[in-house]
C-alpha cells in the first residue's frame, strides 16, 4: 500500500506500520551488509579436502555420515556453504555449522 508522499505502509500482524521509504530499504540492507560482514571476518576452519562428518539434518539418515569437502562458499546471505561428497558420491551441501570435522 503506497500513500501519497514519501511513506510507505506496511501491513504486519493486524496493524499498519508506516515507514519512510529509505529506513525500509537500510534495514534491509543492515541484514545483508552483516551476513557477509560475518562471512568475510569468521574463516571457515573448513578446507577442500578435509574429512567431515555430515549431519542427519542434512541427508536425512539416521545418523552423521561421513564425506570429504569438495566445496567451500562465502555466501552472503546465509554465510559459508559447506559441499561435502561421501564415498557412495552423494553431494550434500548447507551451512558450515550442520558439517562437523572428523577426527
Amino acid at each position: 500500500m503506497h500513500i501519497e508522499g514519501d511513506l510507505t505502509a506496511k501491513y504486519l500482524s493486524g496493524h499498519f506500520f508506516v515507514f519512510p521509504p529509505i529506513i525500509w530499504r537500510l534495514r534491509i540492507k543492515d541484514v545483508t551488509l552483516q551476513a557477509r560482514k560475518n562471512t568475510l571476518n569468521g574463516e571457515s576452519k573448513m578446507k577442500t579436502g578435509d574429512n567431515v562428518m555430515i549431519s542427519p539434518d542434512v541427508t536425512h539418515k539416521s545418523d552423521w555420515t561421513q564425506g570429504t569437502v569438495i566445496d567451500v562458499e562465502a555466501n552472503p546471505f546465509v554465510g559459508t556453504v559447506i559441499s561435502a561428497e561421501t564415498p557412495s558420491g552423494e553431494i550434500y551441501f548447507e551451512k558450515e555449522c550442520l558439517f562437523k570435522l572428523a577426527i
